[in-house]
């Protein structure tokens, strides 16, 4: 029993490198990246909700379908009722796929709107004129956990994500190496534990992340294929989000790597693509500010 166990745990600590080393080299198959690109539209596709007060709207479409046969059947008398109700049915059928087309279309878009996108940029440019370093050391987690709070709501309308289903924090080194982290921030509001040390940093994705090559953000599309080892988490019993968006983070002060924030979305794949990049450069500000207090 016990050498089963012991198995157990090498393989799944086998499968965790293994999947490890192919996220940091990017070292896909083609057959993996159909796969995750398969995947991050199956579980992104966007829904499309009824609501009441599109009923009016709703029912001038269905008048619209109906004008053309009708009046063909009840005036002319060139139709007759069977062909006048397939031919509603037909007209019906088009101009309710052009109209799902045209609402799927609108939330399908990757990249955040223009004016949202404006908006944060501002957001970006205020915080860029105040000097970060000179807040009061006791004033200094509270401007953090707003930032990441900000983050947050960025990335929400960048993924058109429910806020709740987001979760950013702060994870620094502890001591002198890059063998101790602790989970120091969390945004605004977030129930979850900080200042939580962080043991087994091997298991840590943020820490290889900020470990390899350049500092640029990188992202977890699915914890699951890590398997079991990956979906710990460092400060609760199991994870109870899929992918992760990670930024490491340099002092302004000492020029060294101080830790990452982490972005973390309970849908699997939610930063796929271009959402990761727009999501970059809109926490540029974002993550400039916090350097500046680190």
């Amino acid at each position: 029993m016990k050498a089963t166990l012991v198995d157990l745990a090498d393989n799944q600590k086998s499968k965790f490198e293994r999947e490890l080393e192919a996220w940091l080299n990017e070292n896909f198959s083609a057959l993996r990246r159909v796969s995750v690109w398969f995947w991050s539209k199956y579980h992104n596709f966007p829904t499309i909700k009824l609501r009441w007060g599109a009923l009016p709207n709703l029912f001038s479409h269905l008048a619209l379908s109906a004008s053309g046969p009708a009046i063909a059947y009840h005036t002319a008398g060139v139709l007759t009722a069977k062909t006048a109700g397939i031919a509603f049915a037909i007209v019906l059928l088009v101009v309710s796929i052009c109209k799902l087309i045209d609402l799927w279309s609108q939330r399908k878009a990757d990249r955040i709107s223009t004016p949202l996108q404006t908006i944060w940029v501002r957001v970006g440019d205020l915080l860029n004129t105040v000097k970060s370093g000179a807040t009061r050391k006791l004033d200094q987690d509270a401007s953090i956990e707003a930032s990441l709070a900000i983050a947050t709501s960025i990335a929400a309308e960048v993924l058109h994500a429910k806020s709740d289903d987001l979760s950013a924090s702060l994870v620094l080194y502890e001591g002198s190496g890059f063998s101790k982290m602790r989970l120091t921030h969390r945004d605004r509001g977030s129930k979850r534990p900080t200042g939580r040390l962080i043991h087994d940093i091997d298991l840590l994705l943020g820490h290889h992340a900020c470990q390899h090559a350049t500092h640029a953000p990188r992202v977890v599309g699915d914890l699951r294929r890590f398997g079991q080892l990956g979906k710990r988490s460092p400060t609760q019993p199991r994870a109870n989000y899929r992918s992760i968006f990670f930024q490491p983070v340099v002092s302004s002060k000492s020029d060294k790597l101080m830790g990452f924030i982490s972005i973390d979305c309970r849908t699997p794949y939610a930063f796929h693509g271009a959402r990761a990049d727009d999501l970059a450069a809109l926490l540029e500000p974002i993550k400039a500010h916090i350097e500046d207090m680190i």
